[in-house]
């Protein structure tokens, strides 16, 4: 069984939590207005208990699965060892994980967008896969070369 879990940067600037996404929605603080506003929260447990953390809605990536010792999760940027590409991985449709290139040498041609599933490379590349960084805290890897 897969394991569901989340990870959200804190709004409080103090990294990146990792637990259960729990979208609540709350009244505006505002009494002239009747717009409603939606919190994104990390809830972890552990021994000091249940915990909730208030994360940026744009940093929200969802466990995907381990490879090669590291958990991949949505959004995060990845090389292939002795490669000339970068990638950055991206859930499609709720369910699977697709690879997109970032970098390439030839960066004006096109074919380096889409490029597969990551069930794909896990595969074939599962013990030259590692983590270079996610397009969040590192916006600099997405850029063009």
């Amino acid at each position: 069984m897969r394991q569901i879990k989340f990870r959200g940067l804190r709004t409080d600037g103090k990294g990146w939590v990792y637990g259960y996404l729990i979208l609540r929605e709350c009244e505006s603080p505002v009494p002239e207005t009747t717009e409603s506003y939606k919190e994104y929260l990390i809830c972890t447990y552990d021994f000091n208990g249940l915990e909730e953390f208030q994360v940026l809605p744009e940093s929200v990536g969802q466990y995907i699965e381990t490879i090669n010792n590291q958990d991949v999760f949505d959004g995060d940027i990845f090389c292939i060892t002795d490669s000339k590409y970068s990638y950055y991985v991206k859930i499609e449709d709720g369910l699977q994980a697709i690879c997109y290139h970032i970098m390439k040498k030839d960066w004006d041609d096109k074919s380096h967008l889409r490029w597969g599933s990551l069930y794909r490379i896990k595969l074939r590349w599962d013990n030259q896969f590692y983590i270079t960084g996610n397009i969040h805290q590192n916006p600099e890897l997405c850029q063009k070369p």
